[in-house]
């Protein structure tokens, strides 16, 4: 299971600044509901995967315990090594948010994916 690409561990070792410097970015839910956008870039191997999903894990069961949303809170992982395009992404979002529904591929514009998401 530990070589699963989604496998994440109890605890990161050596990782606390960069999950505290990433952590910081989602503080604003705590009160006001919303958060600044992140993007979590490094070189290959370097952790990224799995310090934000990490991360997010910490933050829902946080969310969760404190009831502040009034709705579910979910977080989605897109490899943008398998999904590169605007269009691939978006497809994928919408996807995994709701996997209900029904979205073609191809044969549509990023402005009707925009509208779906």
């Amino acid at each position: 299971m530990c070589l699963s690409p989604d496998y994440v561990p109890a605890q990161l070792i050596g990782r606390k600044k960069k999950i505290t410097e990433l952590a910081r970015i989602f503080k604003p839910l705590d009160f006001k509901g919303y958060f600044s956008n992140a993007l979590v870039l490094g070189y290959p191997g370097s952790r990224k995967t799995v310090v934000t999903k990490f991360l997010l894990q910490k933050l829902i069961k946080h969310f969760e315990s404190k009831k502040i949303m009034d709705h579910a809170l979910k977080w989605i992982y897109i490899s943008c090594k398998i999904q590169h395009t605007e269009k691939s992404i978006l497809y994928e979002m919408i996807r995994q948010v709701d996997p209900a529904t029904k979205v073609p591929m191809n044969g549509f514009s990023l402005d009707y994916y925009y509208s779906v998401l």
